[in-house]
């Protein structure tokens, strides 16, 4: 496969829990999630197990 293509994006990534950083570590520079991000992401993930 040439790299030089482009892939198109197959998911959005508008509603991760990573996409509103509610804040960052100090020293790791590590992003935290909004707390009720995360609580939609679980419940997507509860959702769509298979």
């Amino acid at each position: 496969m040439d790299k030089c293509k482009k892939k198109t994006v197959k998911e959005s990534n508008r509603n991760a829990a990573w996409a509103d950083v509610d804040k960052k570590k100090e020293k790791t520079d590590v992003p935290i999630p909004a707390e009720e991000n995360v609580e939609v992401a679980k419940d997507w993930v509860e959702e769509n197990k298979k």
